[in-house]
């Protein structure tokens, strides 16, 4: 509407400040709903990280001394920090593995277009 509004040259002026408002105003909406998009996310993601901390600690204080011997505490502390922190990265990203191909393709269509 906006590149049909700069080519036809009887076009009222209102119209091309009316399009430009409303992509701002689009474009400020689409921030906002990512944002809380992005906020529940990342409280799921913590939720989930803070349950399988809580998980691996209780049950590193259960095992017996033939198991403890096989993991090392360096190996326990990973699970507890670096590992969960990539469990709760992937609750946080998982979206992007299938709304991007569907991005793609529809900005490809509407280039076409």
């Amino acid at each position: 509407l906006l590149l049909g509004f700069v080519r036809d040259e009887d076009a009222p002026l209102w119209k091309g400040y009316f399009f430009a408002f409303l992509m701002f105003l689009l474009s400020c909406l689409q921030s906002l709903f990512n944002h809380q998009y992005m906020y529940s996310c990342f409280t799921v993601g913590m939720r989930v990280k803070t349950a399988v901390m809580g998980l691996v600690y209780r049950k590193s204080l259960v095992i017996n001394s033939a198991a403890r011997r096989t993991c090392t505490v360096g190996e326990i502390v990973n699970l507890v920090s670096a590992d969960t922190q990539k469990l709760m990265d992937f609750v946080v990203y998982f979206n992007a593995v299938w709304v991007a191909p569907i991005e793609i393709a529809l900005c490809l269509f509407f280039l076409w277009q």
